[in-house]
C-alpha cells in the first residue's frame, strides 16, 4: 500500500494522487517496488499523479538512486511520477524531476 492515496472515497473516478513518502536514508532496495506501485496505480486504478516524496538533509543522494533505478526499469512500464525533495524542516518541499520512460 502507498503512503498516501488522494480520491473520493468509493468512487473509482475521482482518483487524484498516489504518493509514496521516503526518509533520506530510507534502505535504496525497495526503490524498484516504490517505482511499480506508483506506476501500477496510475495505470490500472487511474489515478492522475504519482509523487515520490523524499525529505531529509541527504535527499538529493537518494533522489539520484531513485534516477538511477528508473532509467534501468525494464520489468515493467514506468508511468510518468512526480519526485519531489524535502531537504530542510521548514522550508517548502519542491519538484526535483519528472521520472518516465522516456
Amino acid at each position: 500500500m502507498p503512503d498516501f492515496l488522494i480520491h473520493t472515497p468509493a468512487s473509482m473516478e475521482n482518483n487524484y494522487a498516489i504518493i509514496e513518502v521516503k526518509p533520506s536514508r530510507a534502505d535504496p532496495g525497495n526503490i524498484d517496488n516504490d517505482l511499480e506501485k506508483l506506476s501500477l496505480f496510475q495505470s490500472r486504478v487511474a489515478y492522475q499523479r504519482a509523487i515520490y516524496l523524499i525529505y531529509g538533509d541527504e535527499a538529493a543522494d537518494f533522489a539520484r538512486r531513485v534516477i538511477d533505478v528508473a532509467k534501468g526499469v525494464q520489468e515493467f512500464e514506468l508511468e510518468p511520477i512526480e519526485l519531489w525533495l524535502h531537504e530542510e524542516s521548514g522550508e517548502p518541499a519542491a519538484c526535483h524531476t519528472m521520472l518516465s520512460a522516456d
